[in-house]
């Protein structure tokens, strides 16, 4: 059966982790209630399931124009529950987009159990999304992520470990050549390209490496690494 959203915030409450990701856009919210309690029985938490369309005011934190695709955005932030998740509260992020032309609205609903996050900081946290799947993308096709044979604990997590500490080296060595090679859309396939003929040039030139840093520096190598990189 198909994991749901809820099911990723248990796995993260039952862990004392923090989570923040993205309901559906007709998702199912409910305010807390913040009426008189009778002083009799359980005293009542739940209040008003939360109309989407019509947002109050209050809930707005801020309003965003964007004059190049002329769309307009109103960020809204409140606290709400879940039904599946009744006993848990949580920081909803409201993000509702309207272009002027049309008129046409497209909300986004963003959600964390952390409850001191600003709305900005949720949405930049949800941004990085994109880059952390990049990531897991270069650990598995280049560092060794998806191809290790370990199984105990202590050498999944040295083998794990080690993926991204490479994934992050790669990265950092990326930054350092998309300067050097004025090439800022270099990819880590066009550094293994680079590094895979610095070898080369290395072993051609073992004798005398004055001759083999010129060579490391010279539009010659650079003509050579175009032939199979892919952005250079």
């Amino acid at each position: 059966m198909a994991s749901t959203v809820e099911d990723y915030l248990l796995l993260a409450l039952e862990n004392k982790l923090q989570i923040i990701s993205k309901f559906k856009s007709n998702a199912h919210l409910i305010l807390p209630y913040t009426g008189l309690q009778s002083g009799k029985g359980r005293p009542k938490t739940k209040g008003d399931r939360v109309d989407l369309a019509q947002l109050p005011a209050a809930f707005l934190v801020e309003s965003i124009q964007d004059t190049a695709t002329k769309i307009s955005t109103h960020v809204y932030q409140f606290k709400a529950y879940t039904p599946k998740m009744a006993n848990q509260l949580l920081n909803i992020v409201v993000l509702i987009h309207t272009h002027s032309a049309s008129g046409k609205q497209s909300p986004t609903v963003l959600f964390t159990n952390d409850l001191s996050l600003s709305a900005s900081q949720v949405v930049t946290y949800y941004s990085l999304r994109f880059q952390i799947e990049f990531d897991f993308r270069d650990a598995k096709q280049f560092y060794g992520l998806s191809s290790f044979k370990n199984y105990k604990q202590a050498q999944v997590n040295t083998a794990v470990n080690l993926s991204f500490t490479m994934t992050l080296l790669g990265k950092l060595i990326l930054e350092k050549y998309k300067t050097k090679l004025s090439c800022p859309s270099m990819g880590i396939a066009d550094l293994k390209t680079v590094f895979k003929l610095q070898s080369y040039a290395q072993g051609f030139f073992k004798d005398n490496k004055e001759e083999a840093d010129a060579f490391l520096n010279s539009p010659e190598f650079l003509n050579l690494a175009r032939l199979e990189a892919i952005h250079i």
